[in-house]
């Protein structure tokens, strides 16, 4: 995906110009040009159990937001502890989506 330039609400790494599905995508690689948040993750097609890593391959924090009023529901993140989960430059983390409840879980 593009580069993140802004914080990003119900984000959605793989559009419709990218050659693969969401569904299909387990490793989503990302970078960003400052620290940045993530308030969530587009999950419309994205099934119950899913896990897919975010990668940072860039120079900069990304900040995965603890349920945030700021994504649409069914696409927030619940994350441990009721906090936001830093990935530093070259880190990642792994999530899992809860169809039942409509969010992104950590599956660390």
């Amino acid at each position: 995906p593009a580069q993140i330039t802004s914080n990003q609400n119900n984000y959605d790494p793989v559009d419709a110009t990218d050659a693969i599905s969401f569904v299909d995508a387990a490793f989503i690689f990302f970078s960003t040009d400052a620290s940045r948040s993530i308030t969530g993750i587009d999950a419309e097609d994205v099934s119950h159990g899913q896990r897919i890593t975010l990668v940072n391959i860039g120079a900069f924090d990304g900040v995965l937001v603890h349920n945030s009023g700021s994504s649409s529901s069914g696409n927030k993140f619940f994350l441990p502890s009721a906090t936001n989960a830093t990935i530093p430059s070259f880190g990642s983390y792994v999530l899992v989506y809860d169809r039942v409840n409509g969010v992104w879980r950590s599956a660390r």
